[in-house]
């Protein structure tokens, strides 16, 4: 059940996201760990990644989920309707140290949900 708590914020099992979407990718990681399509998720994981620059210091990165797929590989998602600045930095250091593959995903009504790279590249042909 789906709860709203303010305008800002939906309640599903007890995890707090911060809209529709989240919460509809929520739904669809439960159905696959169901089916035994994936071995496990996680809502919000935490990282610690170092800064690039002048000084460099450590940050939290937390994307929107953290999925353990059957041959072991970690996906990490971000759901968002375009990369931003640092994405490509943050994917490189998430394969370098966590092993693991940074995707910023998104929904469309045509190809469901899809890889925002994809995407762009499918809209431009």
């Amino acid at each position: 059940m789906l709860v709203v708590e303010n305008k800002n914020s939906l309640i599903r099992n007890d995890l707090k996201f911060k809209n529709q979407i989240e919460v509809k990718y929520y739904d669809q990681l439960k159905w696959l760990l169901q089916n035994r399509s994936i071995k496990s998720f996680e809502v919000r994981p935490s990282f610690q990644l170092w800064a690039e620059g002048e000084y460099e210091f450590p940050f939290q990165y937390t994307p929107d989920f953290k999925v353990v797929n059957l041959d072991s590989s970690v996906d990490v998602i971000d759901l968002k309707n375009m990369e931003w600045e640092d994405f490509v930095k943050i994917k490189r250091e998430l394969k370098e140290r966590f092993s693991c593959n940074l995707s910023c995903i998104t929904y469309d009504e045509k190809y469901k949900w899809i890889d925002r790279e994809k995407l762009s590249k499918w809209r431009d042909l």
